[in-house]
């Protein structure tokens, strides 16, 4: 590639490799662009010098696809190409994502190559809709908006986590009527959907500190094998 590759709206989709050359090339979704650059099953490479994440999206797809280069991007998406099998991106060094990383169903993201363990940070959401294999390494959550929306059962591990806001993490109370209270603001837990958890009486019945210790449990027992 020589010159530049300027992806500010829409969506580019490769079928093969992306190769950002050190010399030459940029790739750049502008200072603010919004567009999407989808790899499908070939590899990705550039010099984060020649990488300009703007507020484009990432999106890479298929088994074919191993590495996940060490870039600072805006939204990063690691998505299955629905045959069924489990599509593997393996870290080839620490990455940045100022916005959100989404991990699809029957995908996995781990961050060891065999010799390294490397991090992850994030500045907004983190969705994990398939699996994280954390062999070491850490996951840091940056921004006041960052959430965090795991998988179900095992794909929740981390190995270490910093939560590392840059402003506050607290919001208006929504789970009940605080206007008669004099505080009125609380670091609530968001995205949990009860129901995929429990049966409606049973949410009807316990209470949220309640049902998160029942969660917790299970997930500990599963995790440690015991039958």
């Amino acid at each position: 590639m020589a010159g530049v590759l300027d992806v500010a709206s829409g969506t580019l989709d490769v079928t093969g490799n992306v190769t950002n050359t050190t010399t030459y090339g940029t790739i750049t979704f502008g200072a603010a662009g919004t567009g999407i650059m989808r790899i499908r099953g070939g590899t990705f490479t550039s010099p984060s010098a020649q990488f300009t994440a703007g507020n484009g999206t990432v999106a890479l797809r298929d088994n074919h696809f191993t590495d996940v280069p060490a870039l600072t991007y805006y939204n990063l998406m690691l998505e299955n190409d629905g045959d069924g099998t489990t599509e593997v991106f393996t870290l080839d060094g620490n990455i940045t994502v100022s916005n959100a990383l989404a991990i699809e169903t029957t995908t996995r993201l781990q961050n060891y190559d065999g010799a390294t363990q490397f991090n992850v940070a994030v500045g907004g959401a983190w969705t994990n809709s398939g699996v994280f294999t954390p062999t070491g390494g850490t996951v840091t959550f940056n921004g006041a908006g960052a959430t965090i929306t795991p998988g179900s059962g095992a794909n929740d591990n981390f190995w270490d986590v910093v939560v590392n806001s840059t402003g506050t993490v607290a919001s208006p109370i929504t789970a009940f009527d605080a206007t008669n209270f004099s505080t009125r603001f609380a670091c609530q837990v968001t995205g949990y959907n009860p129901e995929e958890h429990f049966s409606r009486k049973e949410v009807r019945n316990k209470d949220h500190f309640v049902q998160f210790a029942l969660i917790a449990a299970r997930q500990a027992v599963k995790q440690s094998g015991l039958n």
